[in-house]
């Protein structure tokens, strides 16, 4: 739940091994209302050397109590588009900025 109108950050951690696809995942932030994106990471890299971390700024829309935060891909220009590969995702934090 969010406050209307009110500058956020999200931050969370990624570790990914191995990960072959042709849309590479990311996160984003959107309005559950309006389905407005907010806000998005960039895309996960294929390796990390351990963790990572990421910030994602975003500012909450004038009648949003909700937004949503989810794991998606970038478009893939095979249907179907497989992945393969682990990604770890951990330590979600959202805080007003």
């Amino acid at each position: 739940m969010v406050e209307p109108q009110t500058r956020y950050q999200l931050t969370f951690a990624v570790r990914s091994e191995g990960i072959v696809s042709g849309g590479l995942p990311l996160i984003v932030v959107t309005d559950a209302t309006s389905n407005k994106v907010l806000g998005q990471s960039e895309q996960f890299p294929k390796v990390t050397d351990g963790w990572r971390e990421y910030a994602i700024d975003f500012e909450s829309e004038p009648e949003a109590s909700v937004v949503q935060i989810a794991l998606r891909r970038l478009a893939c220009n095979s249907s179907p588009c497989p992945i393969f590969g682990r990604l770890w995702l951990d330590a979600f934090s959202l805080k007003k900025v």
